[in-house]
């Protein structure tokens, strides 16, 4: 089923049978996974290697896919920055499902593939099941390519950042899909990845992405009347919370929301929550809903042109559109876009297509509304 406003040619979807590629190291079982990561943690990196999923795996604590759940390490789990750790070679899920059961990832802030390294190529995989616990995703770094990669799974993080996929892209992610809801308790959610400084290419996200579910510092400040400070710098993105890349040919479908006890924090975009590279032929439809809300980018201070936006955008700082505008290289569409704002809105300037905060930037389109 083609994605409701997934419009681009590219975006259509179809079903592709995976070519096997000979295998140097063959999954059947949850055992030989775990033979994977003992050997991926002792820092073999299968440099010109094809390791293949056989089967599907349930990572449940009876190996059942309606198992209970269990806790999980990272396979290629790099200690640190500096740590030669990581994939080099091909993981192959050769159209085979891991069905997941998490509660706990040791360590914190981990995910279930760690590092995939420059030359490194894991595709042809769906996971599908429910993920909690203190993580960053399903890859915490990505420096080689993430190829065919469908999530269609429930991640609830307990602690500061959630997203889709990858935590850090320095790599290509390229048609991959993200179906399910993400919720972070105070931080940074995204339906790709957190942080995108390398291309994010023809990738689908159809869920609901909530931020601030308990929008309280860990050592929150305190006020004179003893009333914690919250957060407010929470960056929520259907595909990336920031990009400093190229994202294109991208959609996203679905709420994305930072709201805590009836209150709006942070920043949202549709597509990207602070842009500083280049965002193009890529649509949003669904709602954002933050204290800067944008339809398509939170914060923009690069480019963003060819992109369409459908729905509602919901904030103290938010703006309504006219339906096309046309604008150096940029095309903006917004059909039936709404806006609300929460509080008084003044003379605002819009910042190539979304809600905006007052900031400082070098823009090719500047736009200014006086609200009614």
């Amino acid at each position: 089923m083609l994605l409701s406003g997934c419009s681009h040619s590219n975006n259509k979807e179809t079903t592709t049978t995976p070519v096997a590629e000979p295998a140097d190291f063959q999954i059947k079982t949850l055992s030989d996974l775990k033979q994977l990561a003992e050997r991926a943690n002792s820092g073999e990196t299968f440099d010109g290697k094809v390791i293949r999923l056989e089967n599907d795996i349930n990572l449940t604590d009876n190996e059942k896919q309606d198992g209970g759940p269990i806790s999980w390490s990272p396979i290629w789990n790099a200690p640190n920055d500096d740590s030669p750790i990581s994939l080099k070679g091909t993981f192959d899920g050769n159209g085979k499902t891991i069905y997941c059961n998490i509660n706990k990832f040791e360590p914190l802030d981990s995910s279930i593939f760690g590092v995939i390294g420059t030359g490194g190529i894991l595709k042809n995989l769906t996971l599908k099941g429910k993920l909690e616990g203190d993580f960053s995703g399903l890859i915490t770094t990505s420096r080689g390519t993430i190829e065919n990669f469908k999530i269609d799974a429930t991640m609830v993080d307990e602690m500061t950042s959630i997203c889709g996929i990858c935590m850090q892209n320095d790599g290509v992610i390229k048609d991959c899909e993200v179906r399910g809801e993400l919720k972070v308790n105070d931080g940074n959610c995204s339906g790709i990845c957190c942080r995108n400084d390398g291309t994010v290419e023809g990738c689908k996200v159809n869920a609901q992405l909530s931020n601030c579910v308990n929008c309280i510092n860990e050592n929150p400040d305190i006020t004179a009347d003893g009333t914690p400070v919250l957060f407010h710098n929470t960056e929520t993105g259907g595909i990336a919370a920031f990009n400093r890349g190229l994202i294109k040919n991208c959609c996203v479908v679905g709420n994305l929301t930072n709201e805590f006890d009836g209150k709006l924090y942070g920043g949202v975009g549709g597509l990207v929550s602070t842009n500083n590279g280049l965002v193009e032929n890529s649509s949003f439809e669904g709602t954002t809903k933050a204290y800067g809300s944008g339809g398509l980018v939170g914060d923009n201070y690069a480019i963003v042109q060819n992109c369409k936006a459908k729905g509602s955008i919901h904030g103290t700082e938010a703006a309504e559109f006219a339906d096309k505008n046309q604008y150096s290289s940029a095309h903006f569409e917004w059909p039936a876009l709404k806006a609300s704002n929460s509080g008084p809105l003044k003379t605002v300037s819009l910042m190539a297509a979304l809600k905006l905060r007052k900031r400082k930037a070098t823009l090719r389109l500047k736009i200014t509304l006086t609200p009614r």
